[in-house]
């Protein structure tokens, strides 16, 4: 606020000083061919502002006051650690070399699924095949590293099967399953 005061202080004051108009002691000089020096206009200002003061009682102090809070928590939080395969599970995933290339099969014709298996004998897989209206077809328990499909349920040409293989221990679950999906042509 200070600051445009003087500005407009400072405005008046030019303006007043070059109307030489209102000035009866200003002297017009007459235009000549050499180029005029400036000159410099010095203005001070007549009038000033007491300096701004604060209250005796005025003491700066934060915006904002953090308090740590007493107030014990109403439910014990529960840490829940995922479960993380066991290193042995990591080797199983399906055998892309044995698959048929893209799993591309026609309709009508058997087709194996192949996988790497988990090497450990105790290890069984359950292996799920889904029809493409998502409901299970077939369901089966083994023990080896692949899987023949009958040729008399992949029929539905032009659409996708989608199979599922869950490892189990001891008939439960045990790893992360696998899935893949089958493409029935004509």
């Amino acid at each position: 606020m200070i600051k445009f005061i003087s500005l407009i202080l400072t405005s008046v004051i030019i303006l007043v000083a070059c109307d030489t108009a209102s000035d009866p002691t200003a002297t017009q000089v007459p235009a000549s061919d050499t180029p005029a020096q400036p000159t410099a206009i010095l203005a001070t200002a007549t009038e000033t502002l007491p300096p701004a003061t604060l209250p005796p009682t005025w003491t700066p102090a934060p915006t904002q006051e953090f308090v740590r809070s007493t107030r014990e928590p109403s439910v014990t939080p529960t840490i829940i650690i995922p479960d993380t395969p066991e290193p042995i599970c990591y080797v199983l995933a399906p055998d892309r070399e044995r698959n048929v290339p893209s799993e591309f099969v026609a309709a009508g014709e058997p087709t194996t699924i192949y996988w790497n298996p988990i090497p450990d004998e105790a290890y069984s897989y359950n292996f799920k095949l889904y029809h493409p209206d998502g409901n299970l077809v077939l369901s089966e328990i083994i023990t080896d590293d692949s899987f023949t499909i009958p040729n008399d349920i992949l029929v539905a040409t032009n659409f996708t099967y989608g199979w599922e293989l869950v490892p189990q221990l001891d008939g439960e679950d045990a790893c992360l399953i696998i899935t893949g999906e089958i493409y029935i042509t004509p």
